[in-house]
């Protein structure tokens, strides 16, 4: 179903498959390259004197100087430090829980972006140099006071030599004062880190997938149109009976023109011979051609039906019962000859509507012409029901198969006229036609429910503009 769903929107989800990654690329090839260089610095060294910014606590030292690194003062100092703006964007990244982090400079130019980079590193590691330096030597003199305060004689000795101690211990850590250390250094990176053409063309064709894959099925959804051949077997409840290839050469095919290529005649005599098989069962020999839409090939259906059940041996006739819209007359060049109205007026006798036309094999080639009896539409009446559902039309359809090996009767399509409705139950058997992508769920369902509710004899499904596995057999022996 998937499978059949991707072959039938294939032209949608290929256009966003086209178009979306092909923007992403022309999008990406008009970007200014950018290059990405990255320094790495640890705070917290353990060597250090030095006292923490907020408190003892790692992490909310490491979150402290991330946003010392971020903050305006930073980059001020390295404005000056670079002589200008600084041309390109910075972003502090921490590292997971450690207490490093990576300073991270993007720029149009590679050297630009190291330079960043090392500069960012270099200014803040000074200015947290600075703090500890200038807090040390608070602290010294600090301690200094308190031991200038301490009174003379042996009672404030120890507390002296504990001050002392201290100043002492201050003095050499003033020059280990650096909180914060430069790990590594930024240089300039050989390729750029942005644009990406490859990985933003390849994300494009992601999208355009899956724009595609919901246009389709959105599209699939509101389009009630039938694709699929057992789609319209299951709507029927019937069996498919024939499968008519989607043929050019049919299409422009007129009544009396040549033969048809080898797979569309093949095709009507596979419909004969199974329309045979149900019609000896019940031993019908009359058979009614109907649609649920208009356009989904019921008279050529059954015309090339009668022209392939046709045979020196087999008298059949052919009526066209569409009598408001007919279209025999004018493809036999008969426009005005008299027909089943004038018949079923009374105007004229049925030796008078009935004319025999000589047509071509089915098969492409055959120098052997066979004969299809028929009875045109004739003039257009104002009551095209009432002569339908006449008792002269039901006379008519009773004596006919007395005479014919087959009766065909084309109908008007049941959703635009009731006037194959009384005929349902006058024949033989009914034969519904349904067109790949042409025949509509709601349509369909109607009709298969007036079959149905009429207990109509339907022999089955005619599928038309299939591709049968038979159609390219055909095709390449013909080829």
């Amino acid at each position: 179903m998937f499978l059949r769903l991707l072959w039938r929107r294939k032209l949608l989800i290929a256009i966003p498959l086209i178009v979306v990654p092909a923007a992403a690329l022309s999008f990406s090839l008009e970007q200014e390259k950018k290059y990405t260089a990255s320094a790495s610095l640890i705070f917290r060294d353990s060597g250090s004197g030095a006292q923490p910014l907020v408190s003892e606590d790692p992490e909310r030292e490491a979150a402290t100087n991330v946003r010392l690194l971020q903050g305006d003062l930073v980059r001020q100092r390295v404005e000056r430090a670079l002589g200008g703006s600084i041309g390109g964007t910075v972003d502090v990244i921490p590292e997971g829980e450690s207490n490093l982090v990576t300073v991270e400079a993007t720029a149009t130019d590679p050297d630009r972006a190291a330079r960043i980079a090392n500069t960012y590193a270099a200014e803040y590691t000074a200015f947290r140099r600075g703090n500890a330096r200038r807090e040390l030597r608070q602290e010294q003199q600090q301690v200094r006071r308190e031991l200038a305060a301490l009174p003379k004689g042996p009672a404030a000795a120890p507390e002296r030599l504990a001050l002392r101690r201290r100043v002492a211990r201050l003095a050499v850590a003033a020059p280990k004062a650096g909180a914060v250390r430069q790990v590594g250094s930024a240089t300039p990176p050989s390729s750029a880190s942005s644009p990406h053409p490859v990985r933003n063309t390849l994300l494009g064709a992601l999208v355009g997938l899956i724009v595609g894959l919901v246009l389709a099925g959105a599209r699939d959804r509101l389009d009630r149109r039938i694709r699929d051949p057992h789609e319209l077997e299951s709507v029927f409840a019937r069996p498919i009976i024939g499968r008519i290839p989607k043929s050019r050469a049919l299409a422009k095919r007129r009544p009396g023109a040549h033969g048809l290529p080898p797979a569309e005649a093949e095709a009507f005599h596979s419909l004969r011979a199974n329309l045979l098989y149900f019609a000896a069962d019940r031993g019908a020999r009359s058979v009614l051609v109907t649609s649920a839409e208009p356009g989904e090939g019921k008279t050529t259906i059954a015309w090339n039906l009668a022209c392939a059940a046709s045979s020196p041996s087999a008298r059949v006739l052919l009526i066209e019962g569409d009598l408001r819209r007919p279209t025999l007359a004018r493809s036999l060049g008969a426009g005005d000859a008299s027909g089943l109205t004038e018949f079923l007026e009374g105007k004229a006798p049925l030796a008078d509507v009935v004319r025999e036309v000589v047509v071509a094999s089915l098969d492409h080639g055959s120098d052997k012409p066979r004969t299809v009896h028929l009875i045109l539409a004739g003039s257009s009446p104002p009551n095209p029901l009432d002569l339908i559902d006449s008792e002269r039309m039901r006379d008519l359809l009773k004596t006919l198969p007395e005479t014919y090996d087959l009766v065909v009767i084309d109908t008007p399509p049941t959703s635009t006229t009731a006037d194959a409705i009384p005929l349902l139950s006058q024949v033989g058997g009914v034969i519904v036609v349904g067109r790949l992508a042409k025949s509509d769920y709601d349509s369909a369902t109607e009709l298969s429910e007036l079959l149905t509710r009429l207990d109509a004899p339907t022999f089955g499904v005619v599928v038309n503009s299939d591709e049968p596995r038979s159609y390219y057999y055909y095709r390449a022996r013909a080829a």
